[in-house]
């Protein structure tokens, strides 16, 4: 057997036993490209759009404003408005209720426009089914090595697609024919974007081991790690929201906090997840650590400052993935791709199957 017959065989074998998976990452794929922009604003738009004020409340105003409806209550999270809503989404712990509440809070007013829990996202399924074959990890670790499969696949089939290099699909071509040529001159085309797919699909799984080994082959500095809870608020009440919030906003100057986390225990530190102008990630990839009774800032790690071996996993690994890269140009391009994979995933075995079919006449 050559080397191409092995190359082939081999190429069959990963392709068949990936198709169901690459059928679903593909389809599923598509849809989630719109789910950041859409899933709130289609669903939920009574309550994560509202009139804009004159002037947005402060932090403290809009916790007393909820607490004149629970009594008592804290805040333990707040998420600020990323695009496909202008509201926020903000966590309570209340006493005398387990699990708290999260609700939509109109930033102008106060006012409570729904219970975020409640909010139907229809996009959030084929996020899960995407990411985790709706299976948890079992099926988080199935997509993961399905990407794997994707670049093995896109490698060996631009090596068998060389030598032929076919590009059209002739009319008047038996069926068998048109399937092969169309499998070939879809790969042709997308053979660069399904590599790619299947790399950046990787970096999102293991994206600490990725991590590790960009930093080792680069010689980077790794950005400090996390500090671990000292413990010093265990018995003093929180500071101020706001002051918190300025604090956090200071250590990483130009950056929009998306989600600060209170928490619900005296001993929790304050965690703030930053975003820049130039990030494509929803929630962004810069961090904020602070005492939660005073606002100190204890760590602070920034995307624009840290070495381009940590902000790529964290960054702009999933950018590319997604097509954020350049906003709706690459995300329209990112599903004309993402459809190829499934008509990629039921071509190949379609081509095994009948030359099977013709080796069993």
């Amino acid at each position: 057997m050559t080397f191409r017959q092995t190359l082939l065989r081999l190429h069959l074998i990963v392709g068949c036993a990936a198709a169901p998976f690459l059928l679903v990452a593909g389809l599923s794929g598509a849809v989630v490209v719109f789910e950041n922009p859409y899933a709130d604003r289609v669903a939920n738009t009574s309550m994560t759009h509202v009139s804009p004020g004159t002037t947005v409340l402060a932090l403290d105003a809009v916790r007393d404003s909820l607490r004149l409806r629970y009594p008592g209550a804290n805040v333990t999270d707040v998420s600020f408005p990323l695009e496909g809503r202008n509201t926020l989404v903000i966590g309570l712990s209340i006493p005398g209720e387990k699990g708290g509440r999260s609700l939509f809070v109109d930033p102008w007013r106060g006012l409570i426009t729904g219970d975020a829990q409640e909010a139907r996202s229809p996009l959030r399924w084929a996020h899960n089914l995407h990411t985790r074959l709706m299976l948890g990890k079992p099926g988080q670790l199935a997509v993961a090595w399905t990407a794997v499969a994707l670049v093995f696949l896109s490698i060996t089939g631009l090596w068998l697609w060389w030598p032929g290099k076919i590009l059209r699909v002739r009319r008047g071509a038996s069926a068998r024919r048109m399937i092969f040529e169309l499998h070939n001159v879809l790969g042709g085309i997308s053979w660069v974007f399904m590599f790619i797919f299947g790399v950046t699909g990787m970096i999102v799984h293991w994206e600490d081991g990725a991590q590790r080994l960009l930093l080792a082959v680069t010689g980077a500095q790794r950005p400090a790690p996390l500090p671990k809870p000292t413990g010093a608020c265990e018995n003093r009440p929180v500071a101020s929201l706001d002051l918190i919030r300025a604090s956090i906003a200071a250590a990483v100057p130009g950056a929009y906090a998306t989600s600060i986390q209170f928490g619900d225990k005296p001993t929790d530190d304050v965690r703030a997840r930053m975003r820049y102008p130039e990030d494509k990630t929803p929630a962004g990839r810069s961090g904020v650590i602070a005492e939660r009774c005073t606002g100190r800032v204890m760590y602070a790690v920034s995307t624009r400052d840290a070495p381009l071996a940590w902000t790529w996993p964290r960054m702009w690994n999933r950018s590319v993935h997604t097509g954020d890269v350049w906003g709706w140009p690459t995300r329209l391009l990112a599903v004309l791709m993402a459809l190829v994979l499934p008509a990629m995933a039921l071509t190949g075995p379609a081509i095994w199957w009948t030359r099977r079919a013709k080796r069993n006449t």
